[in-house]
């Protein structure tokens, strides 16, 4: 077992080696990324996603707007076609 632990050491110690990793700096940058990251999305994130949400109702009470104003646009239709039928009943008695 020791064989293949040795043995897997000395791989991992070549590919760094011929890639030029250097441990201390890929943790320390490991690190670092995930402050940012915890940051932009504590700070940034929430702000887009309240902008989001915040839109989103904004277009669902349009769509609410425009569905009442199409009832009401409907209900004038038939109103004025209800008064040019009347008009027109009026105007064959005369």
């Amino acid at each position: 077992m020791e064989i293949l632990a040795s043995g897997f050491e000395e791989t991992v110690k070549g590919i760094s080696n011929t890639f030029g990793v250097d441990w201390h700096l890929l943790v320390a940058q490991a690190i670092n990324f995930a402050i940012v990251a915890f940051l932009i999305w504590k700070f940034a994130f929430k702000g887009i996603l309240d902008t989001v949400k915040e839109r989103e109702e904004q277009i669902s009470d349009s769509l609410k707007n425009a569905e009442k104003i199409k009832l009401q646009l409907e209900e004038t239709d038939r109103k004025h076609e209800e008064t040019l039928k009347d008009a027109s009943v009026e105007a064959q008695k005369t």
